[in-house]
C-alpha cells in the first residue's frame, strides 16, 4: 500500500497563506498523513484542521504550543489508516496506525527536537521510550534540531553534544536515515553569509515500514 507523508516545520501556523499552502500541498500529492511542527497554536480546533486538509475526511492529534513556542498537528485520511493508540510527550507525538486495506500496524512519531541544551538527555530519552512501547514498523519524521554529521552544515560549527545523542539513537534503533532530494539543508539563519544546516528529516527502521513517498517541505 502506498502511503504519503508530509511533514513541514512553517514556523508558525497563524498567516492564512501557510494555511492554503498546507492545503494546497496535501491536495496536490494526496497525501495520507500530514505532520506540522512549530505550529505556534495553543488551540487546535476541527475549524482550522478543515481548513487545512481542505474537508473534513480526516482525524487529527495535537500537541499545544506553550505560548508561541513549539506545537505539533498531525493530520492522517480516516479512511486509509486508523488510530490504535496514541503517545503525546514532550517532544513528539506518535500514533500506532493500522492501514484500513489490509491491517498492517505500523506508527509514526512527529519530532519537534529539543533546542535547549538543559532538555537533550530528557530529549532523546523519550525517543528511545517510544521504540519501547512500541514495537512495530517505525517512521520518524520532523524538526530533530540536531544534526547527524558535520556535513549536515556549510561550516564549522554545531552542537557536538547533540550530534552524539543522535548518532547513538540512529545506531542503536537501526533506522535509516532518508536522503533529501532538491538540496543539502532545510534551514538558515538567513544572515549573508549564511548559516545552512539540515535539522529536518525522515527515519524509518528497516522493518517493512509502508511508505512509500515521503514529502518534505519548509518555510
Amino acid at each position: 500500500m502506498d502511503l504519503k507523508i508530509l511533514s513541514w516545520n512553517l514556523r508558525g501556523l497563524g498567516q492564512d497563506e501557510k494555511i492554503i499552502a498546507v492545503r494546497n500541498e496535501i491536495r496536490r500529492n494526496n497525501v495520507t498523513i500530514c505532520s506540522i511542527q512549530k505550529s505556534k497554536k495553543e488551540i487546535v480546533d476541527d475549524s482550522l484542521i478543515r481548513s487545512l486538509w481542505g474537508n473534513i475526511g480526516c482525524n487529527y492529534l495535537h500537541v499545544p504550543s506553550a505560548g508561541a513556542s513549539g506545537g505539533i498537528i498531525v493530520m492522517w485520511n480516516d479512511g486509509v489508516v486508523h488510530m490504535e493508540d496514541f503517545l503525546i510527550g514532550d517532544f513528539s507525538l506518535t500514533i500506532k496506525f493500522r492501514n484500513l486495506s489490509d491491517n498492517f500496524e505500523w506508527f509514526f512519531t512527529s519530532v519537534y527536537g529539543a533546542f535547549d541544551y538543559n532538555d537533550y538527555s530528557q530529549y532523546w530519552q523519550e525517543l528511545n521510550d517510544i521504540r519501547i512501547l512500541f514495537n512495530y514498523p517505525w517512521v520518524l519524521g520532523g524538526d530533530f534540531n540536531a544534526t547527524l554529521s558535520h556535513l549536515n552544515r556549510n561550516c564549522i560549527g554545531g552542537c557536538s553534544i547533540s550530534r552524539n545523542f543522535f548518532t547513538s539513537f540512529v545506531s542503536r534503533h537501526e533506522v535509516i536515515d532518508l536522503p533529501l532530494s532538491g538540496g543539502k539543508f532545510t534551514w538558515t539563519n538567513s544572515q549573508k553569509p549564511p548559516i545552512l544546516v539540515r535539522l529536518d528529516r525522515f527515519l524509518v527502521s528497516d522493518d517493512g515500514s509502508p511508505v512509500a513517498l515521503l514529502l518534505f517541505s519548509q518555510d
